[in-house]
């Protein structure tokens, strides 16, 4: 009998075991080698996305001529039942999230077209989402940079983060319509060289500076000593580069006058020796305003009501003969002032009386157009204070027949702060800057005008507070603003060297030169 061997239950059972854990092993390891192989293509397919958007993004301020951050109600792309794009301004680019929110896309306006092309920089992907925002690193009006977060969201979680800060080399500006509560989530754009905006409003802006005798002081009150600079030369330096800030950022829409001020702000103006009669053009005329500001000097008070109100009649008359300059009536215009003092007034200018008896009194502020007299003479009872120049006479509300005119003169106490003058650039500020006369025409000056100290010495800068509230300017209730310069308010400032001077002036510039941007940039219209 043959002693044959079989294959018992046992041993089959494992076999049975081992070849299923081996297939299980095997299994697995192709599994995770497809998921793994799965994932790291999902990943690099991410982040490429990331990049390819980042660097469009990138590229796309480096080479913008003009840049705007927009916020979601400036930012609106549907599609229309013909599957053209809606909701944008034309003829600005875009880059921001698609019509349904899922995908990052670059919108490029073509003008032959007047349309929009849509191109995808990342897809969708599964539950994938993407957040993109933009913010301005600085309030300065000369800094281009501009920060942007792109941000992936997968189930709710935050998968990853991009955040970069970019300088828009060649743009005239970069401007943020967000704010913290309120982000821009997409970045508007232009190309052309100078962008043509249809119908681009001009801005017409006087400077009203101080040119009284104290400008011949330096920044302390005293006589310059050698290689020391007095404040009326600082004030023509800083001008200089104020002019040529804006002839580089859109000066060709920016229209300006000088307007000088001492005892009166009579034009022509003794401390001006060139004919101021018109506004002249910022861009392409460098030469012809550093000649203008060259001319600049300085002597007699402080009249800063009458600054302001030549300052206003100035702007008055340009809106009212924008032929002069090549314009058209219907040109949108928006109008400046800037008042620089540095020390506080002492003057005011009103209608002068005399009586017999009684001696000379006013009746009533200059409010209306026109120089008052320059040659205000000297009397010996005015108030009785003595024989000098610049005494303060009482007012005489209703003068009969008794009183005899004498003329537009000025009047104030002229040594110090004086409170005729303080009154008179009240009445300046709110009967005129700010309409509240019903006669006075509203030039629009709310928020476009700026007041400037310019001194180290805490005594000449008393009267800052109280012109700004003269002209509409919101200052503190307390004291606190004049304690730290006022460096919580946009529109005040104190300059107490060259360099602070600079730096206001320069910020204006660009502030000036933004806001005729802010008025035709990429607006949804309806």
């Amino acid at each position: 009998m043959r002693n044959e061997k079989g294959v018992t239950l046992l041993e089959v059972v494992l076999a049975t075991a081992i070849a299923l854990v081996l297939l299980t092993v095997a299994y697995n390891m192709l599994f995770v080698g497809v998921r793994s192989h799965s994932t790291s293509v999902k990943i690099f397919e991410e982040q490429s996305d990331m990049r390819y958007t980042a660097e469009t993004i990138n590229n796309t301020l480096r080479f913008a001529s003009v840049a705007f951050a927009v916020p979601e109600e400036q930012f609106a792309p549907q599609l229309d039942h013909a599957g053209r794009i809606t909701g944008l301004a034309k003829p600005w680019n875009y880059i921001g999230l698609s019509p349904d929110g899922d995908s990052l896309v670059h919108y490029e306006y073509h003008n032959e077209t007047d349309s929009y092309k849509m191109n995808v920089l990342a897809q969708p992907k599964g539950d994938l989402t993407y957040q993109l925002n933009f913010r301005k690193t600085s309030e300065s009006q000369e800094d281009k940079n501009i920060k942007y977060f792109l941000r992936g969201i997968d189930n709710g979680r935050e998968k990853f983060e991009i955040s970069t800060e970019v300088e828009a080399l060649n743009a005239l500006h970069v401007i943020d319509w967000g704010d913290e509560s309120n982000m821009s989530v997409a970045l508007a754009y232009r190309t052309e060289e100078t962008p043509k905006i249809h119908e681009r409003p001009v801005a017409a802006m006087t400077m009203v500076l101080d040119t009284s005798g104290s400008m011949n002081d330096d920044l302390d009150g005293n006589s310059p000593r050698e290689q020391e600079k007095s404040r009326i030369e600082i004030l023509k330096e800083t001008l200089k580069r104020m002019f040529s800030v804006m002839e580089n950022n859109g000066g060709e829409n920016i229209y300006a006058r000088l307007v000088p001020f001492h005892a009166n702000a009579n034009s022509p103006h003794p401390n001006y020796n060139k004919d101021p009669e018109r506004f002249n053009k910022v861009r392409d005329d460098n030469v012809n305003w550093n000649n203008l500001i060259d001319n600049l000097s300085a002597d007699n008070g402080t009249n800063t009501g009458d600054g302001m109100r030549r300052g206003y009649y100035h702007l008055l008359d340009f809106n009212n003969n924008l032929g002069n300059y090549g314009l058209t009536d219907d040109t949108e215009v928006e109008n400046y002032m800037v008042i620089m003092v540095d020390g506080v007034s002492t003057m005011a200018s009103a209608d002068v009386w005399w009586r017999r008896r009684h001696g000379y009194g006013y009746s009533d502020y200059i409010l209306d157009d026109g120089n008052i007299s320059k040659n205000t003479p000297t009397y010996s009872n005015w108030s009785g204070k003595g024989g000098h120049w610049e005494r303060s006479p009482s007012q005489v509300p209703n003068p009969s027949n008794w009183w005899n005119y004498q003329g537009r003169w000025h009047i104030g106490d002229g040594m110090g702060l004086c409170t005729l003058a303080t009154k008179y650039v009240d009445r300046v500020g709110e009967d005129l800057i700010q309409a509240k006369d019903p006669a006075a025409e509203d030039l629009g000056l709310d928020g476009n005008i700026f007041v400037i100290g310019f001194s180290n010495l805490d005594e000449d800068l008393e009267s800052v507070k109280d012109i700004a509230k003269a002209v509409g300017i919101e200052v503190a209730e307390d004291n606190s603003d004049v304690e730290n310069d006022f460096v919580y308010n946009d529109r005040v400032f104190i300059a107490r060297d060259g360099d602070k001077l600079d730096e206001i002036f320069r910020n204006i510039a660009g502030y000036i030169s933004e806001d005729l941007w802010q008025i035709e940039g990429p607006r949804i219209t309806e």
